[in-house]
C-alpha cells in the first residue's frame, strides 16, 4: 500500500469538517490540513511544482487557503461569530 494513503484520507477528511465545521473545530482542522498538505508536498518531492506555469492554481488555492485562514484568525480574534 501506499504510504501517503493515509495521509492523503487525513488531508480529505480534514478539508471536509473545515468546510463544514465550527470554530473550535476550525482550529483543529486547519492544523490537520495545512500539516498533511505539507508533508504529501514534501514527500513526493513536489516543490518544482510552484516553479513551472503549468501548475498555476498551486499558486492561487495555496493564497486563497492562506487568506480564509488568515481572515479566520482575524475574525476569532476580534470575536466575531459566523
Amino acid at each position: 500500500m501506499d504510504p501517503s494513503i493515509p495521509v492523503r484520507a487525513l488531508h480529505v477528511l480534514g478539508v471536509v469538517l473545515w468546510i463544514g465545521g465550527v470554530a473550535w473545530q476550525a482550529r483543529g482542522t486547519t492544523l490537520l490540513v495545512g500539516a498533511t498538505g505539507f508533508h504529501l508536498t514534501a514527500a513526493r518531492d513536489l516543490w518544482t511544482r510552484f516553479g513551472s506555469p503549468g501548475y498555476w492554481w498551486m499558486h492561487w488555492l495555496l493564497l486563497t487557503i492562506s487568506l480564509v485562514t488568515l481572515a479566520g484568525a482575524i475574525a476569532g480574534a476580534h470575536g466575531w461569530v459566523f
